[in-house]
């Protein structure tokens, strides 16, 4: 595997879920040349994220037992692991988070008191300093530049909203909201993504159904989901792609290193749980479909190596799957790459450790 990958890439690290039973869920790093195996944390229920700090120095993840979700640090050898939130109730606990650019605290939503209520976004440091703010939503996520802060909230009619505030307390601005444009209907915000250089969200919209949330169905017909692109004052929307008829299952979006691709994720009946891998060209506008090798998701997309020259991700048979990308948009029949991990049980959710700095 050695001579497949860059030396630099060999030897960053890769965390990811190794899952031995139903409620055996271990935490793992390896080097990208499959040598140092380390185990992180063990035993639990389940495991969401890993997820790195933008440092490298860190490993967070949310994990817990009995439906009850906590988050936790680490550094990437096991050493120095943190609890950082204790959920009082089953149900209750931290659904989303991501690391702040200071490499010192993490954004995290968390349902506090009503698992079907509003959650509230905290910023909690690795010392455990939690600090609450005004605003409630799901995926809070701070710009590269630690300029904005983006989430998804609901509006006062109960539509999926994207909003950016400047934070401190600062109100929160709606970005885009998903009602539709026919009356009586509604889409849905599937996710976002921050550009690198923090200039532009890229975010896809399903739709349209009819009704409101979160009572709505799908039609009328016919259906689509839409990738766009908007500065994070709400200024420039632009509509890169649209596919009708729609999909059946759309993941995404996520951005390469250096800007130019947008990777999503669609998935098909035909394919069961399989879903092929998208590169969209934003300059020129170009979608590659990526085929050859079966994409699994379980809670995370796949994700780009820091030079932006590989992908890993969970693949079809329960293992960790390592792409060149250049090879594979010129084979997107065949993508190839080399198995990272293999055997009887599942590996999943692999990230990159993101380049020393």
């Amino acid at each position: 595997m050695t001579s497949f990958l860059a030396p630099s890439a060999a030897a960053a690290r890769i965390a990811f879920v190794y899952q031995q039973s139903e409620y055996d869920n271990e935490l793992y790093t390896v080097r990208a040349d499959g040598s140092g195996l380390v185990q992180v944390s063990s035993r639990a229920d389940y495991f969401d994220g890993p997820a790195w700090s933008p440092d490298g120095q860190w490993l967070a993840f949310v994990a817990g037992r009995h439906n009850a979700r906590d988050l936790f640090v680490a550094r990437p050898d096991g050493t120095d692991l943190r609890q950082l939130t204790f959920t009082p109730a089953i149900g209750l606990g931290v659904n989303s988070f991501a690391w702040s650019p200071d490499n010192l605290s993490l954004l995290v939503s968390r349902a506090l008191t009503n698992p079907a209520g509003l959650s509230t976004i905290e910023f909690i440091s690795v010392y455990g300093l939690t600090t609450t703010t005004p605003y409630q939503g799901v995926l809070p996520n701070v710009s590269p530049d630690g300029q904005w802060l983006a989430y998804q909230g609901l509006d006062a009619a109960g539509n999926q909203t994207l909003y950016t505030t400047h934070g401190g307390g600062a109100p929160a601005e709606p970005v885009i909201t998903t009602e539709g444009a026919l009356s009586g209907t509604v889409e849905l915000l599937n996710g976002f993504a921050w550009a690198p250089d923090g200039s532009r969200l890229a975010y896809i919209l399903e739709g349209p159904l009819s009704g409101t949330l979160p009572g709505a169905s799908w039609g009328p017909d016919p259906l689509h989901a839409r990738l766009y692109t908007v500065r994070p004052d709400g200024s420039g929307r632009q509509l890169l792609l649209q596919l009708t008829p729609f999909p059946g299952a759309v993941l995404g979006p996520a951005w390469s290193p250096d800007g130019r691709y947008l990777l999503f994720a669609l998935g098909h009946s035909a394919q069961g749980d399989c879903f092929d891998i998208h590169l969209f060209d934003v300059a020129v506008r170009r979608d590659t479909t990526l085929q050859g090798v079966c994409y699994l998701p379980h809670t995370l997309l796949p994700d780009w190596s820091p030079d932006g020259r590989y992908l890993v991700f969970s693949a079809q048979p329960q293992s960790i799957r390592l792409v060149d990308v250049a090879d594979a948009l010129r084979h997107p029949k065949d993508m190839g790459g080399l198995w990272l991990t293999g055997g009887p049980d599942l590996t999943f959710d692999p990230v990159w450790q993101p380049a020393s700095r």
